[in-house]
């Protein structure tokens, strides 16, 4: 899905260096909606994935961001915020990586339960 994504934005900013300035600022609007209809934002398209956070417990110690995911879920089952990690699961499942916001989220909830 995120290769699909990306590729769609790439042929939209080349339509960005339209000389017909309506078309050019119709692709970046398109393209910015593209964005937020995948919950994803300029710089993660554009960044390689090794930039890409990964969880950090208070030890320092890095978790494998699927296995951080599963202990938080597990801390929090039965928790209304269960539903909300199980979204930001099944993204990470679909599009490979989580967003900053969805890792800052996570990052409070482990702290909240405990994780």
């Amino acid at each position: 899905m995120r290769a699909l994504v990306n590729a769609r934005i790439a042929k939209l900013l080349s339509l960005t260096m339209s000389d017909n300035d309506n078309e050019a600022l119709s692709a970046i609007r398109i393209a910015n909606r593209i964005l937020q209809e995948n919950n994803t934002t300029w710089i993660e398209v554009l960044s390689p994935e090794s930039v890409r956070p990964n969880p950090v417990n208070e030890d320092g110690r890095y978790y494998d961001v699927e296995d951080f995911i599963e202990e938080v879920l597990d801390a929090v089952s039965g928790d209304r915020i269960e539903s909300f990690v199980e979204s930001v699961y099944s993204f990470h499942e679909s599009a490979g990586f989580v967003t900053e916001r969805q890792w800052s989220a996570l990052c409070k909830i482990a702290k909240r339960w405990g994780v």
